[in-house]
């Protein structure tokens, strides 16, 4: 039978996922995957001879999917919750976001892993809910 110890990772892509308030997530050892995505609303507006006259962008964001390697001691963020990502070398990565997902994952090679998503609004004051 398999032993889920959790592990230590030597070379992640960063090591930066916090909470607002500043402290690491617990037991986080390191971020392996991210991908990010920005979005945003759009509307055409057209004139008289239907062609597009103004393109309205609005409602920005930015969705994450990080994917971190974790000790056997950790707890997942609450959703609704702030974390802050930092120290990636693509600086527009490096903000606070709202949990909107968190999920464990256990292999059979000693391995925890942990995926949250996240969203970012740019003008959003970012305030705990959880």
């Amino acid at each position: 039978m398999a032993t889920v110890k959790g592990t230590q990772v030597i070379y992640g892509i960063a090591g930066g996922l916090k909470t607002s308030g500043g402290a690491a997530v617990t037991g986080v050892a390191a971020v392996t995957s991210v991908n990010a995505t920005g979005n945003s609303e759009t509307k055409r507006i057209k004139g008289n001879n239907g062609n597009t006259q103004a393109f309205v962008l609005c409602n920005n964001t930015t969705e994450v999917t990080a994917t971190v390697v974790t000790a056997n001691n950790v707890e997942l963020p609450a959703i609704g919750s702030v974390l802050q990502l930092d120290s990636f070398t693509a600086s527009g990565i490096n903000d606070k976001y709202f949990v909107t997902n968190a999920d464990m994952n256990f292999s059979n090679e000693s391995e925890m892993t942990m995926t949250v998503n996240l969203i970012n609004f740019p003008s959003a004051t970012f305030t705990n809910i959880a």
